[in-house]
């Protein structure tokens, strides 16, 4: 429990000091989401959060994994995946950076996803069966592999849309955290406890800054990596518990921006637009 405890609170103090620290550095470069016609600030605002997320989070679960208790024995047991998840997410939140300062078009994040999922899903992080109510069990074959990555990349688009109000992306993301961390504590699974934790963590100490009226936003560099590894984490959970509602619990946290990326899309799509564009259409 002390383990726990130091997690939580060693990230939002870290997520409390970066903050401001990113706030200072984006202004000084001028790293801006400017008011236009989509949103809903009228001044701006440094957008480059997710480094202050990201950096809390990471380097409280880099310290931790290497503890020399049962929590870093659970991480040596199951290193590669840990290892390739870790990475992943770095990836995806580099990505996301390059993608709020010098902008990148969306099918180049696409692609970034689709070859961290590939990654994840090369080392055993897979949707590959379900177990429904009884015994009965559900293999899905070769469907394995799209069915992850539609989870994953749906998951990390739906976050990212999402991230349009004050506080209403990291809000989202933190009660999600919450419920993945309480689902893997009733199913023993420390190391998701771990990770939720340092999430929850530092979107906690964020949130103080990204509350109406916002200082920051967590741009894509935020969004990104919270979607992909909020995505990510509930698969590896769902694989422990072998029980469909590993993947249940994440979706109903999520029901809002799941069910906003749904409408985003359908509504393109019979608009005629073109599905990876931007509009003013989204719930918020």
């Amino acid at each position: 429990m002390k383990t726990y405890l130091f997690v939580y609170l060693g990230s939002l103090l870290v997520a409390g000091i970066t903050t401001p620290i990113v706030i200072y550095i984006a202004r000084r470069v001028r790293i801006y989401d400017v008011p236009e016609a989509r949103k809903v600030h009228s001044s701006r605002i440094p957008r480059i959060g997710g480094i202050a997320i990201f950096l809390s989070a990471i380097s409280i679960i880099v310290a931790v994994l290497f503890l020399d208790n049962h929590v870093g024995q659970v991480f040596r047991n199951i290193q590669a995946q840990v290892i390739t998840f870790l990475a992943a997410c770095t990836f995806i939140f580099m990505v996301g950076l390059v993608d709020d300062i010098h902008g990148l078009r969306a099918w180049v994040k696409l692609v970034a996803l689709s070859g961290a999922v590939t990654a994840l899903y090369v080392v055993g992080v897979r949707i590959d069966h379900i177990n429904l109510l009884g015994s009965s069990k559900v293999d899905f074959g070769w469907l394995s592999f799209p069915i992850t990555a539609l989870w994953i990349i749906g998951i990390s688009t739906a976050v990212n849309f999402i991230d349009g109000l004050d506080g209403l992306a990291a809000g989202i993301s933190a009660v999600t955290c919450a419920v993945i961390g309480v689902f893997a504590f009733s199913r023993g699974q420390l190391l998701m406890v771990v990770f939720m934790l340092a999430l929850l963590g530092s979107l906690s100490g964020f949130l103080f800054f990204n509350f109406n009226p916002a200082r920051i936003f967590m741009g894509d560099c935020g969004s990104m990596f919270l979607g992909f590894a909020l995505g990510s984490t509930s698969v590896m959970c769902a694989m422990k518990s072998q029980a469909i509602v590993g993947l249940a619990l994440p979706a109903l946290a999520l029901g809002l921006p799941i069910f906003d990326t749904f409408f985003t899309l359908l509504r393109r799509y019979l608009a005629r637009r073109r599905i990876l564009s931007s509009d003013y259409g989204h719930i918020h």
